[in-house]
C-alpha cells in the first residue's frame, strides 16, 4: 500500500495505523439494505427501530414476496437507486482524497483482509457487492507456511506451545488461506494480479512494475524507485519477525517442528495450488 500510494494516479486514503476501506463499508451497507428480509436473524417488520439497539439497521424487513408488483420493484429500481447512491457517496469521498493528496487519480485503492487474526467472520469480498464487474484486484501472496512462522513469532507469548496447539492455530489461517484462494479463483482473468511476497523482497522494482503494467499507469523509473524508497522508508519495524527480508523466505523449513512440516504443507494445499508454491 504504501508503494500505490507514492505513486501517481491512485488514491488512497492514508490514515495510519488503521487502513480507511470506505468503499468497502458503503458495499457491504449496500448488501444489507438490498439483501431479501430476514425475520428470524435480522430486521422484524415491527421492531426493526430497537431489535438491536441504536445506531443498528437489518435488512429490510419489507423486501419479501408480497406481490409480483413488490417483488419487481424490490429486484429492480430499489437496487438500482442504492448502488447509484453508494456509488456516488464512494466517489466523492476518493476524490476528497484526491485533492487533498494532490493527485490525478484513475483509482482509489484499499486492503482487503484474506488473512485476519482479528475478525474470522469479516468478507474480504465485500467489494463486489456493489461494484461486480469494477474491480481490479491485486493478490500479495506469500508461502502461508512463512506466513503462519511470521504470526506464530509476532504473536509469541513466551510459552512454548503444545503441537495440538500449533494444529490448532494452523487451522485457523488455512481457513483464511483457502477463502483467499476461492477468491482469486472465482475473479475474472482479466482483473486480477498476484504479487509475490519473495519477489517484492529479492526483485521489488520488477514486482512494482507488474503492478503498474496491470493497472495501465504511467510511472516512470525514477518515480517507481522513489516509491519504493518511501515504502522502505516508512515501513514498521515493530511487524519485523526475522533478521532480514531474504530470512523471512522459506523460514517454515527451519523454525517449524518437523511434525508439523508435513501438516502444514497438506493444509495449505488449495493456497499453494492456486498460486505456485510447492
Amino acid at each position: 500500500m504504501r508503494c500505490l500510494s507514492a505513486l501517481d494516479g491512485i488514491a488512497i486514503a492514508r490514515h495510519p495505523p488503521c487502513e480507511v476501506r470506505y468503499a468497502q463499508y458503503m458495499s457491504a451497507a449496500f448488501g444489507v439494505l438490498t439483501a431479501a428480509a430476514d425475520h428470524e436473524d435480522s430486521s422484524r417488520p415491527n421492531f426493526f427501530h430497537r431489535d438491536k439497539g441504536e445506531g443498528w439497521i437489518g435488512k429490510n424487513p419489507f423486501n419479501r414476496r408480497l406481490s409480483k408488483g413488490y417483488h419487481k420493484y424490490f429486484g429492480d429500481k430499489y437496487v438500482a437507486d442504492f448502488r447509484q447512491f453508494f456509488d456516488e457517496k464512494v466517489q466523492d469521498f476518493y476524490q476528497l482524497v484526491a485533492r487533498t493528496n494532490n493527485v490525478a487519480a484513475e483509482y482509489f485503492c484499499e486492503k482487503a483482509f484474506y488473512i485476519n487474526q482479528y475478525d474470522a467472520q469479516q468478507d474480504p469480498d465485500v467489494i463486489f457487492k456493489l461494484y461486480p464487474l469494477g474491480v481490479r484486484s491485486i493478490y500479495l501472496v506469500r508461502d502461508p507456511r512463512d506466513i503462519f512462522c511470521s504470526n506464530r513469532a509476532f504473536f509469541h507469548t513466551g510459552s512454548e506451545p503444545t503441537e495440538q496447539h500449533l494444529r490448532n492455530a494452523l487451522d485457523r489461517l488455512a481457513q483464511h488461506t483457502d477463502a483467499m484462494a476461492r477468491s482469486y479463483k472465482n475473479n475474472r482473468k482479466e482483473s486480477k494480479c498476484i504479487v509475490r511476497y519473495e519477489d517484492l523482497m529479492r526483485e521489488p522494482e520488477d514486482a512494482l512494475v507488474g503492478v503498474v503494467d496491470f493497472l495501465d499507469i504511467d510511472a516512470q523509473p525514477d518515480k517507481l524507485k522513489s516509491a519504493l524508497e518511501f515504502a522502505q522508508n516508512a515501513g514498521s519495524r515493530r511487524h519485523k519477525t526475522s533478521s532480514s527480508p531474504t530470512a523471512s523466505i522459506g523460514r517454515w523449513k527451519t523454525e517449524l517442528p518437523e511434525c508439523m512440516q508435513e501438516h502444514a504443507t497438506q493444509r495449505f494445499s488449495k493456497y499453494r495450488e492456486v498460486f505456485g508454491y510447492t
